[in-house]
C-alpha cells in the first residue's frame, strides 16, 4: 500500500508548492513562474529517473504508451498555464478549489471507463456532495467584491481543472506501460516547449532575466515541491485506483485555505466554508469507499 502514502506526500508537496508563490512571489509574472518551475522540475525528475535505471531498455514505453504521456504533457503545461495565471490573478482560497473541480471528472471517468465501480452508490453520492460544494463556491466566487481580484482568475481557474482532468486520465492510460519516474521525466518534458511557446508568443521570455533573486529562490523550491508532488502522484497513479488517489490528492486543497485563512488572513465567508467542507467530505468518503 505504499501508493496511498504516495498520495498523500504528493497532497503536502503540492500545498507546498501553492503557498511557496503565494506567498512569496508578487512580482513576477505567472508563465515566468511556471516556466521557472517546469525547468526545475525537469531537472528533479530526470536525474530520480537517472539514478532509479529508468532510461533502461526494459522501462522504454510503447508507442501507445508514449502517445498517451505526450497528451499528458500537453495537458499538463496548458494546466501550469492557467493554474498560475489563475492564482496570480485571485486569492488562493478561491482559486485552488474551483481549479480541483477536475476531481469529479476524474471520478466518473475512472467509475465508468476504468471500472472502479465498487461501492457505486456511496461514489455516486460523493459526487454530488463534492459538486454541491463547488457550486456554493463557483456562486461566492462571481460575487467576490474583493478589489485584489481580476475578473479573469475564474476563467483561468475552470480552464486549470479542464486540463488537470486529462492529463490525470491521459497519465492512467500511459503508465500501465512505463515506469512513474519515467513517465514524470517525459511529461515534463513535453510540458516545457508549451510553456515556452506561450512566453515566446507573448514576449515574456526574457522576463526570466529580471526575476528578482529573492523570489527566484521560492520559485525554485516550488518547483521542487512541484517535482515531488508528480513523482509521488504518478506512482499512486500507477499502482493504485484513480477513485482512491485522485481524492487523496486533492487534500492540498483544504490544506491551502486553512493555511490561507489563519496566516495570509484571506477571508473565507461562512457559505463558502460550507461548501469547502462539502468537498472534503465528498472526497473522503469516496476515498474510503473505495
Amino acid at each position: 500500500m505504499l501508493w496511498i502514502t504516495a498520495a498523500w506526500l504528493s497532497a503536502i508537496s503540492a500545498a507546498a508548492a501553492t503557498l511557496f508563490i503565494k506567498c512569496y512571489v508578487k512580482r513576477t509574472d505567472s508563465s515566468v513562474v511556471t516556466l521557472i518551475q517546469t525547468l526545475v522540475m525537469l531537472a528533479g525528475s530526470f536525474l530520480i529517473t537517472l539514478s532509479t535505471g529508468g532510461f533502461g531498455g526494459s522501462s522504454l514505453p510503447g508507442p501507445l504508451s508514449l502517445f498517451y504521456m505526450i497528451l499528458s504533457g500537453i495537458s499538463t503545461g496548458l494546466t501550469w498555464l492557467c493554474y498560475y495565471k489563475a492564482l496570480q490573478d485571485g486569492s488562493a482560497s478561491r482559486v485552488m478549489p474551483i481549479e480541483k473541480a477536475n476531481i469529479v471528472l476524474t471520478i466518473l471517468i475512472a467509475i465508468f471507463l476504468f471500472h472502479e465501480r465498487s461501492n457505486l452508490t456511496i461514489k455516486l453520492v460523493g459526487v454530488v456532495v463534492i459538486l454541491a460544494g463547488i457550486m456554493v463556491l463557483l456562486w461566492y466566487s462571481t460575487k467576490s467584491t474583493d478589489s485584489l481580484d481580476k475578473s479573469s482568475w475564474l476563467t483561468y481557474a475552470l480552464l486549470s481543472s479542464l486540463f488537470a482532468a486529462l492529463n490525470t486520465i491521459f497519465s492512467k492510460l500511459s503508465l500501465s506501460g512505463m515506469g512513474s519516474n519515467l513517465g514524470t521525466t517525459i511529461n515534463t518534458a513535453v510540458a516545457l516547449p508549451v510553456i515556452l511557446l506561450f512566453a515566446g508568443f507573448t514576449h515574456k521570455l526574457p522576463m526570466v532575466k529580471k526575476v528578482p533573486a529573492s523570489e527566484c529562490v521560492w520559485i525554485i523550491l516550488s518547483g521542487l515541491s512541484t517535482c515531488s508532488c508528480w513523482l509521488c502522484y504518478y506512482y499512486a497513479v500507477k499502482y493504485g485506483p484513480m477513485t482512491v488517489v485522485a481524492p487523496v490528492n486533492k487534500m492540498s486543497v483544504p490544506i491551502v485555505i486553512l493555511f490561507s485563512t489563519f496566516f495570509l488572513k484571506e477571508k473565507t465567508r461562512p457559505a463558502e466554508g460550507a461548501g469547502l467542507f462539502a468537498i472534503v467530505i465528498g472526497m473522503l468518503g469516496i476515498a474510503a469507499a473505495a
